[in-house]
């Protein structure tokens, strides 16, 4: 750097000294040609010696450095989520007055609506297993509002017994529309064009080449209740079923905390 300003100064001069210069006679402007010409030798020299320190300094490079040791162990956080899908689309083939073409489905747990690229197939309500049960399904299911029901048998039965979701949101509630014990609805959205659909956890943005959907948090079950939980991607702007906050139990949700080892 040093250098670099003595440059700049040097080839500065010869102007200033020029222009304060006022109807030089002959033999000043001789002077002061010969002046400009050393002036110019001098900064040329100055030059090849900038480059030539520059080059000196710069020298081959070095070998990589060691690798530092393992940071601290972070403090246990709320997992993230984030649902993902191919970019790039899939070819569509017209067969006849057909237009078949390649899509995927995938539940947008939380919510009753489906983002703008995607086609709302239904909407309802999660339900599964109670939190006590040590029997029963592990996968929280979307329930359409109004069923279609085969052959039934009413009463109670010794069988699969299926509950609404609630939130359990009393410590940490990063949800705005949502009150601890509320009902959680769903939304099964199907995307055309697309071949590969996945959920990715303690992430919320895709890898290049891929489509968010949708990101939001990781919740599931209790680790201390019976019955086992899947985790579920609830979306970041969560909704909830009006009118159903109450402590009902069946199938809870919490969020998902992250341990660290160390």
């Amino acid at each position: 750097r040093r250098f670099s300003r003595m440059e700049i100064w040097v080839i500065s001069l010869p102007i200033l000294l020029v222009a304060n210069i006022l109807s030089p006679s002959s033999a000043q402007t001789r002077q002061l040609q010969n002046k400009v010409s050393t002036l110019e030798k001098t900064v040329a020299d100055l030059k090849k010696l900038v480059s030539d320190l520059k080059a000196m300094a710069k020298g081959p490079p070095g070998r990589d450095g060691r690798d530092g040791l393992p940071g601290a162990a972070g403090l246990p956080g709320r997992d993230s989520c984030c649902k993902c899908e191919q970019e790039e689309a899939v070819s569509r083939y017209n067969i006849g007055q057909f237009n078949a073409s390649t899509s995927v489905t995938y539940v947008r747990w939380s919510r009753t609506s489906c983002p703008s690229h995607a086609n709302l197939v239904y909407k309802g309500r999660v339900g599964g297993a109670h939190y006590t049960h040590t029997g029963g399904g592990t996968n929280p299911q979307c329930l359409p509002e109004i069923p279609i029901y085969d052959k039934y048998y009413t009463g109670s039965q010794s069988v699969d017994l299926m509950y609404n979701a609630e939130y359990e949101v009393y410590t940490f509630n990063p949800f705005p529309n949502v009150q601890p014990e509320d009902d959680v609805p769903c939304a099964v959205c199907n995307v055309e064009f697309k071949g590969t659909e996945f959920m990715i956890p303690a992430r919320n943005e895709c890898p290049p080449g891929w489509q968010k959907e949708y990101s939001g948090y990781l919740m599931s079950g209790d680790y201390g209740h019976k019955n086992s939980r899947q985790y579920l991607c609830i979306d970041r702007e969560a909704e909830a079923i009006p009118g159903t906050v109450g402590n009902n139990d069946g199938l809870l949700l919490y969020f998902v905390d992250g341990v660290c080892d160390g």
